[in-house]
């Protein structure tokens, strides 16, 4: 849900200046990704099984102007198991035992941090 809304943020609040939206899309009556004029960054997992709702090749289909990558050994909500075995617990739980492998985790959070610094430090 936190992608669908960071996309839906991304083109309905002005004051927005880069936006990362991970996993979710929005429905496309609420939204035209291509609409957006702000800096976008994707993530998106390989193995994320929620098929119509975190479907990045709907995003790419629409023309959006959005730097998305796909992690390929990511399931949905893989980002949270940077915070321990917790996170790794609710990721397991949330796909079926799938988690993602520590290189696609890693680069996706470096890519993310590097993001916001790029777009957000003055």
């Amino acid at each position: 849900m936190g992608g669908a809304l960071t996309f839906a943020a991304a083109q309905h609040v002005p004051l927005l200046v880069a936006a990362a939206p991970c996993y979710g899309i929005p429905d496309a009556r609420y939204f035209q990704v291509e609409s957006i004029k702000i800096p976008l960054l994707g993530t998106f997992g390989g193995r994320d099984t929620h098929t119509g709702f975190a479907d990045p090749a709907k995003i790419k289909a629409a023309g959006g102007n959005i730097d998305m990558r796909i992690f390929p050994s990511a399931p949905h909500g893989f980002l949270n198991q940077i915070t321990g075995s917790e996170g790794i617990e609710r990721v397991k739980k949330l796909n079926n035992g799938v988690i993602a492998d520590e290189e696609d985790l890693q680069a996706a959070w470096s890519r993310l941090i590097a993001f916001f610094k790029l777009h957000l430090q003055s």
